[in-house]
């Protein structure tokens, strides 16, 4: 019997690792002031920088509605946030705006659009698109399924060092799963890269 894969969610911890040019700005005293537990200063700073079109204020403010930090929780505003990055190009945006669809968070649940956003996120290597598209693909979730797509998509994840995706390629290879023979060999080198 095959384990069905969970679609891994929206991380806070997106907010800091945000990539941005070095040295000090207006952006980074947002992140200052965030990661101080000062959401209201940090509200403030990038709330212009968002209405100017700076991508990442824009992604950061949509985490803060996501995620009710600062400002009262607001789906539909997280979602104008998220989807003004993400037509931007941002990743991250792409892959929130995917899960927004996938869950159903303040819109019509659409594994149409999930996918679509998380097309676009994958392309750009974001490991979590990667991830969660696959299972799309190997589940036939919203569209055919494919499980060399999938598989594909897992050890891109994997090979970025994203665990779930690695966990999936340990499994995959040990049980046999998705059209692959059962390697036990294979399954351990996926496991060393746990470091187990």
């Amino acid at each position: 019997m095959q384990r069905r894969h969970q679609v891994t969610g929206s991380l806070l911890a997106l907010l800091l690792t945000l990539s941005h040019p070095a040295g000090a700005g207006p952006l980074d005293d947002g992140l200052a002031a965030f990661n101080a537990g000062d959401y209201a200063q940090a509200f403030a700073i990038w709330k212009p920088l968002a209405e100017a079109g700076d991508i990442k204020a824009r992604y950061n403010l949509g985490l803060m509605f996501q995620q009710g930090l600062g400002v009262a929780k607001d789906p539909h505003q997280a979602r104008q946030l998220f989807a003004a990055a993400a037509k931007q190009g941002d990743a991250d945006a792409q892959y929130q705006l995917g899960f927004i669809y996938y869950q159903g968070e303040g819109v019509f649940r659409s594994n149409k659009d999930a996918h679509h956003w998380w097309s676009l996120a994958a392309a750009q290597h974001h490991p979590r698109a990667q991830y969660n598209l696959a299972v799309l693909h190997a589940y036939g979730i919203g569209i055919a399924t494919d499980h060399d797509k999938a598989l594909k998509l897992w050890h891109a994840a994997s090979m970025q060092g994203y665990r779930d995706a690695i966990e999936v390629m340990i499994r995959v290879y040990q049980n046999g799963e998705f059209g692959v023979t059962a390697d036990p060999s294979k399954a351990a080198e996926w496991r060393q890269r746990l470091g187990e």
